[in-house]
C-alpha cells in the first residue's frame, strides 16, 4: 500500500517537473491540488473559472457560479437537448437564441437556473450529433449578518465574514458608512471609528448583505484626575491588556509604567497613550494638588 502510494506521488511529481521544464500547455493556469490520501500535491494543470460578473454566459468547461442566478451556455451548434445531472441544484432547459435566430431558422442555446449548491454536469447536444459537457460548481455564499469587530489591527479580510464558498470569489464589496468601515478593492475591511455599517458583497449579479459592528481599542476613561498616588489605567476592546504599550507625552508631569500605572510627578496635564496592535488610544491625565 505504501509502495503504491509512493509510486503515485512520484508519477504526479514527475508530471509536474515535465510540465514546468518542457512548457507543456499553451497557457499557464492557476494550480490545482491533487489529493493522494495522506499527501497533497499541487500542479499547474487545471483550474476552475469564475463566471464573468458583467455577462450571463458561461464559456469555460469548469465554472463556479453562485446560487440564485441564471446563465446561458451558447455552444457553436444549435442545441436540441440539454440535461442536468442534478435538477434540484441546477435546472436546465433550451432557450431561443435571439442573436443567432432568423425568420426561417430558429436557433437555441442552453439555459440554466442555479437553485442549490452542488457539483452538476450540464450536457448539451446538437442536431448533427454534436455534444458538449460543462461541469458547474454551484456555491451558496453567506455572510454573517452582524459581526462584532474588536479590532486591534483596524483591517480585517472580508473572507472572515463569508461561508458556503470554496472557489467563488467576491467581485465587489461596498460599505454604507465608509467613515466607520470602508472596504477596499481587494476585500479588506478597514475600521475607522466605533459604530455599525451595512456591507454589501457582490458575486456578479448575486448580492448578499451583512453588517460590521466596530469597536476600537480605547481607555475606559478619556480624562482622569490624580493627586499623590499612582492610578491604574485600563483599556477596553483589546485582545490582551498585558500587551498594550503605554507612553506619556510629558514624563515631567506623569510617568506611565509598562502595566499601565500613571504616577504623578508634578502638577499639570499630560496625554497618556495606549497602543494595542496598530491602534493607539489616548487619555488626558491631570495632576492637581501635588505638594
Amino acid at each position: 500500500m505504501i509502495r503504491h502510494l509512493r509510486n503515485r506521488i512520484a508519477g504526479v511529481l514527475m508530471l509536474a517537473i515535465l510540465t514546468v521544464s518542457t512548457g507543456i500547455g499553451v497557457m499557464a493556469k492557476p494550480p490545482v491540488t491533487v489529493d493522494l490520501g495522506t499527501f497533497q500535491v499541487t500542479l499547474d494543470r487545471d483550474y476552475i473559472a469564475q463566471a464573468p460578473a458583467a455577462d450571463d454566459v458561461i464559456t469555460e468547461p469548469k465554472t463556479v457560479v453562485p446560487t440564485k442566478t441564471k446563465w446561458r451556455i451558447t455552444p457553436s451548434f444549435n442545441v436540441i437537448r440539454i440535461t442536468s445531472s442534478d435538477k434540484r441544484a441546477i435546472k436546465a432547459s433550451k432557450k431561443k437564441d435571439r442573436s443567432r435566430s432568423s425568420k426561417g431558422n430558429k436557433w437555441y442555446c442552453g439555459f440554466i437556473r442555479v437553485k442549490k449548491p452542488g457539483t452538476v454536469t450540464i450536457t448539451l447536444e446538437g442536431n448533427m450529433g454534436e455534444k458538449e459537457e460543462y461541469l458547474i460548481y454551484a456555491e451558496d455564499p453567506k455572510v454573517k449578518k452582524e459581526a462584532l469587530v474588536v479590532n486591534d489591527v483596524k483591517t480585517i479580510s472580508i473572507n472572515k465574514y463569508l461561508s458556503g464558498i470554496r472557489y467563488l470569489k467576491p467581485t465587489s464589496a461596498e460599505s454604507k458608512k465608509p467613515d466607520i468601515a470602508s472596504v477596499s478593492s481587494n476585500g479588506a475591511i478597514s475600521v475607522k471609528a466605533d459604530g455599525r455599517s451595512k456591507i454589501t458583497i457582490s458575486f456578479g449579479k448575486r448580492k448578499i448583505k451583512g453588517s460590521v459592528k466596530a469597536k476600537l481599542p480605547a481607555f475606559t476613561r478619556r480624562k482622569i484626575k490624580i493627586k499623590d498616588k499612582p492610578v491604574k489605567l485600563m483599556m477596553k476592546n483589546v485582545s490582551n491588556n498585558s500587551l498594550v504599550k503605554f507612553s506619556s507625552s510629558d514624563e515631567a508631569v506623569v510617568k506611565i509604567s509598562k502595566d499601565g500605572y500613571a504616577a504623578p510627578v508634578s502638577n499639570g496635564t499630560a496625554t497618556v497613550y495606549g497602543k494595542s496592535g496598530s491602534v493607539t488610544a489616548k487619555c488626558e491625565v491631570t495632576v492637581r494638588g501635588l505638594k
